[in-house]
């Protein structure tokens, strides 16, 4: 049986979504349509975390 080999947890990565998922991923085009939507006049508000 194969094993899964984990990361070894000593080592930091870093890496962003967009190197993550592919170009062709339908994620991408949901991510553009809520990016245009105005959701301030959906009735949506922003809250300031400090």
């Amino acid at each position: 049986m194969n094993q899964i080999i984990p990361a070894d947890r000593n080592q930091i990565t870093f890496g962003s979504l967009e190197e993550a998922i592919s170009v062709n991923d339908p994620v991408r085009f949901l991510d553009a349509f809520v990016e245009k939507l105005e959701l301030s006049k959906l009735g949506f508000q922003m809250k300031m975390f400090r």
